[in-house]
């Protein structure tokens, strides 16, 4: 819990009418103009709630800001001299904006913008109490201060994404609050992270498999889906493959591989995910069921192929401290296609009640499901 230097109730209300993420007319906020220097919040940057951890003492908060989300830690971002950057977070933001700050991005495209895309409108904003910075007009609550140029706080320890926590605090950047502005009866949303499914799993890790989808179709590659499963903890990347173009394309399972590799591993989406499985378009990668299925039945040792240069996000629990400090190891994709696959031939068909009776007598059964006593 945080306590604020200054604490104001705020109803939110968007007094200056700007938008963020309007399709036409954008809000980019570079900070407090009159100062001229960067910030953290508002279209320069977003992050999700998972960054805020834990503070020292009654008014400040420490968060991991190294690489991923934001890319660079604060201190390369505040003003010359030493000024201090401003910041702002919100907690209870609009689920556009709770989508995107999840989402990885590609550099360069406006995360505000994608908002609104999202949204389909502008999100409604305000400014900040001290430091001019706009937030979401109907945030839950708002914490705003500045980013020190050179404090750091202790971080955690706590429970993390992939489901462990490690026993050790991490010195991360400080940030110190000067001001919580909130709603009447605010709401403060929480994510208890750890054993999956939880929160980073059902937003994280589906606007990660979001991005991804779009990344091998647009490099067209013959992609149907990807999809991290929750409970798989956002360690797994499942890419269902459509097999009408995988014949098409006359690739072999060593390119098909390596170019889904170079695809995803050289992007903000696969620096997130170390696993990547491929299985045809007949699995629905969404049903975890099915995708322990495929990888019984249809993964063969030796289809699995490694990466150790690919760069890759060092909070993986099984890297080796070597690999943690060199920023790379541990990725891998895994191929779950069968030979004939690759050249449109059937050795063998799925046996299940969808695939293995007529339709007529499928309808029947689901029909009379009831009567025979089930549910």
């Amino acid at each position: 819990m945080v306590s604020c230097a200054t604490s104001s109730r705020a109803s939110h209300t968007a007094k200056s009418g700007r938008a963020w993420g309007g399709w036409r007319d954008r809000c980019a906020v570079a900070g407090p103009g009159r100062a001229g220097f960067p910030s953290v919040s508002a279209a320069h940057r977003w992050i999700g709630p998972p960054l805020l951890k834990r503070g020292r003492g009654t008014r400040s908060v420490s968060a991991r800001c190294g690489g991923g989300r934001i890319g660079r830690r604060p201190s390369r971002d505040v003003a010359p001299g030493g000024k201090p950057t401003p910041w702002a977070m919100v907690l209870g933001a609009p689920p556009a904006a709770l989508a995107a700050a999840g989402m990885p991005l590609p550099a360069g495209v406006s995360e505000d913008g994608y908002v609104g895309a999202l949204a389909g409108t502008g999100v409604e904003v305000v400014r900040t109490e001290t430091n001019g910075l706009y937030v979401p007009a109907n945030a839950e609550i708002v914490l705003e201060g500045h980013i020190s140029a050179d404090e750091t706080g202790p971080e955690g320890p706590m429970g993390e994404y992939h489901g462990y926590s490690f026993p050790h605090s991490k010195p991360q950047p400080l940030f110190h609050v000067e001001a919580m502005t909130y709603r009447d009866q605010a709401v403060l949303p929480v994510c208890a992270a750890g054993v999956p499914p939880e929160e980073n799993h059902t937003i994280w890790g589906t606007m990660i498999a979001a991005e991804a989808t779009g990344l091998l179709r647009s490099a067209g590659l013959p992609v149907d889906l990807a999809w991290c499963p929750f409970e798989a903890a956002t360690c797994w990347m499942v890419v269902s493959i459509d097999r009408e173009k995988l014949v098409a394309s006359r690739t072999t399972q060593d390119q098909l591989v390596r170019e889904v590799a170079e695809v995803l591993f050289d992007s903000h989406a696969g620096w997130l995910v170390p696993k990547v499985i491929l299985v045809g378009d007949d699995i629905d990668v969404t049903d975890i069921g099915q995708v322990v299925w495929a990888m019984a039945t249809r993964y063969r040792p030796g289809t699995e192929y490694t990466f150790p240069e690919a760069p890759g996000i060092p909070m993986v629990p099984y890297l080796t401290a070597e690999q943690i400090r060199a920023g790379h190891g541990g990725k891998s994709v895994t191929s779950c296609l069968r030979p004939e696959e690759f050249t449109g031939t059937v050795r063998a068909t799925t046996a299940s009640f969808a695939t293995s009776y007529p339709p007529k007598l499928r309808r029947s059964v689901i029909a009379d499901w009831a009567a025979y006593g089930y549910r």
